[in-house]
């Protein structure tokens, strides 16, 4: 999400959107724009961020501190990677850093796995062709209940796929490739 309303604004901070719209907003201490044609307001990501950053508004530090955090998890390209392959694994780790965008989770195949992956709530999920295929898909659709769907890719060494998977990535995999298009399902996705 790149712009917040006062509403939303509001619930991040745990303030009222009155607040946010009269104290905050009109006042300029928090930056944005209104809505042409309508009194709505509309606050870009980057505007937020400078505003709890430089300590403007009484917010307590740690909803302050929470609310930056939340922000800048937004703006990550969540990869959840199913593999038990090592190698996968650091190819993966060194094409997708997070300083430059990413948040990547590991699982095996482990049913505990699966609902901590879940909850991490990625954007792309990438299954290394070892897994069951039954099991590949049962996870894809369990994730896909969220009301945005979550890409689901996959690496293999050749097998074909379902119409669950968007992307096939062949063995071996080239880093810059896959860094490349899994930044781009992710754009798609979340708009960031």
């Amino acid at each position: 999400m790149k712009v917040f309303t006062t509403g939303r604004v509001a619930q991040l901070c745990k303030v009222t959107a009155r607040t946010v719209a009269k104290a905050w907003f009109d006042t300029g201490k928090l930056k944005g724009y209104r809505i042409p044609g309508s009194q709505d307001r509309r606050i870009p990501r980057e505007y937020l961020l400078r505003f709890l950053r430089d300590g403007e508004g009484r917010i307590k530090p740690a909803v302050r501190k929470n609310a930056i955090a939340t922000l800048e998890d937004m703006a990550l390209a969540k990869v959840l990677v199913f593999t038990d392959d090592q190698a996968l694994r650091d190819i993966v780790r060194n094409a997708l850093p997070t300083d430059q965008g990413f948040k990547v989770e590991f699982c095996g195949n482990c049913a505990i796995d699966c609902i901590g992956a879940i909850a991490f709530g990625p954007d792309v999920i990438l299954f290394d062709s070892i897994f069951n295929g039954g099991y590949i898909e049962e996870i894809a659709r369990e994730v896909n209940l969220d009301p945005q769907p979550t890409f689901a890719a996959i690496v293999s060494a050749g097998c074909h796929v379902g119409e669950t998977f968007r992307e096939q990535f062949e063995m071996p995999i080239n880093a810059d490739v896959l860094a490349r298009r899994l930044r781009e399902l992710v754009r798609f996705h979340k708009d960031i």
